[in-house]
């Protein structure tokens, strides 16, 4: 058990160090509980919702570029510290001119220009590990992250995805998708309205807000892949 703990928490580091693609690939890691030992999957679960954060300067300069305007002319205000961070991007609480309160979610800025190379190493790491240890068989994880990271990267794709789903659960009266405010929002950004609520995971808010679990688990069939 120490020698699985010692090499998740390297493992989790490693993540960590790197970022971008590799705290994508140790959040499928942490969700493997079926899979992996319960020292690794305990500790990779970390990196859902403690991941490196950007600085406020990179946030800053993300949103130059892409809006091409400053955070004072686009926002009454923005508060430094995110609600979240996650691999690719971190969110934060904002004010409109007009006084509507949004949540911007911003690119980490080097995640789009290293995630080939991150790819392409992990493979290379995947395969060496696979050819000392045949039974070993991971390479599913490098092909699920070719696949799904150029989608998850173009925040654009996300804004329409979220507003199929606001018409696809329209019946849904507990059900909140925030509203996309698209002329703040690029393959990088997308400000979104600001909506309190609670993790899908949380049983507790669900049961004190009366949600009722097992229809969530229900919807699933229902709403199918979204891309």
């Amino acid at each position: 058990m120490q020698v699985h703990q010692r090499s998740a928490e390297r493992l989790r580091d490693l993540c960590c160090a790197n970022r971008g693609t590799f705290i994508k690939v140790g959040q499928h890691l942490g969700a493997l509980d079926y899979l992996l030992p319960e020292e690794y999957t305990s500790t990779l679960k970390v990196l859902h919702s403690r991941a490196p954060q950007s600085s406020m300067q990179e946030i800053q300069q993300v949103i130059r570029e892409d809006l091409g305007k400053e955070l004072s002319e686009l926002f009454v205000s923005f508060e430094e510290m995110p609600q979240g961070a996650a691999s690719l991007a971190q969110v934060h609480k904002a004010v409109l001119c007009d006084g509507r309160t949004v949540a911007v979610k911003v690119q980490h800025p080097k995640v789009q220009r290293q995630s080939s190379t991150d790819i392409m190493v992990m493979e290379v790491l995947v395969k060496a590990v696979h050819w000392l240890f045949p039974d070993f068989a991971l390479m599913w994880l490098v092909e699920e992250a070719k696949k799904n990271l150029p989608l998850e990267l173009d925040f654009l794709n996300e804004g329409r995805n979220a507003e199929k789903v606001t018409h696809m659960l329209a019946h849904l009266t507990f059900l909140k998708v925030p509203q996309i405010h698209w002329d703040l929002s690029t393959k990088r950004i997308l400000t979104m309205e600001f909506a309190e609520g609670g993790q899908v995971n949380d049983r507790d808010y669900m049961r004190t807000h009366g949600i009722n679990v097992n229809e969530m688990d229900d919807l699933t069939p229902e709403i199918g892949p979204v891309t």
